[in-house]
């Protein structure tokens, strides 16, 4: 089953109050599974790739087309965290998100109370999205970057064994 919030001042999930079962003025947001993206008439009929090819991506791209954007993340491995592919569509007035593997829906219950922009827009969401799945990876590239200098200086003073086998 899809889910399906709208953007309006805050992001808000279908079934709570403030839902406009119309629509209104809104961006609409879905998270839908591969298999759910390649059986939507949305999607067949903008002409979008196969789900299983926009989620299944082995690198991060985006794919400019007539009518729509569409692309895939594929993020590394990190703290315990498999690698993470999902993929996208932006239309004009709705952001579809790909993913099997519950990592946006997670992310996307934590953005559920930030506020949105003046002028939401699926361009503007996607941007707080990246920002959002970012936003700690300076602490952990600075974690990386001093067990490096360590490793260094133990290389430099010689009390370091199988440097290269630690290094990775």
């Amino acid at each position: 089953m899809a889910f399906v919030y709208q953007l309006q001042s805050r992001l808000v999930e279908e079934g709570e109050p403030d839902f406009h079962r119309d629509g209104g003025n809104a961006i609409e947001i879905k998270v839908m599974t591969a298999a759910e993206a390649d059986s939507d008439e949305t999607l067949k009929n903008k002409g979008c790739p196969s789900a299983e090819r926009i989620q299944d991506s082995r690198f991060t791209k985006a794919e400019a087309h007539m009518n729509f954007l569409c692309g895939a993340f594929a993020l590394p491995e990190k703290r315990g965290r498999g690698r993470v592919h999902f993929g996208y569509v932006v239309l004009k007035n709705q952001m579809i998100f790909i993913d099997s593997s519950g990592f946006v829906l997670s992310r996307l219950q934590a953005m559920k109370d930030t506020v949105g922009h003046p002028k939401n827009s699926p361009g503007f969401f996607l941007a707080d999205f990246l920002d959002a799945i970012v936003a700690d990876d300076l602490i952990f590239l600075t974690e990386i970057e001093n067990g490096i200098a360590h490793l260094e200086d133990q290389a430099l003073a010689g009390t370091t064994d199988q440097f290269n086998h630690k290094l990775m």
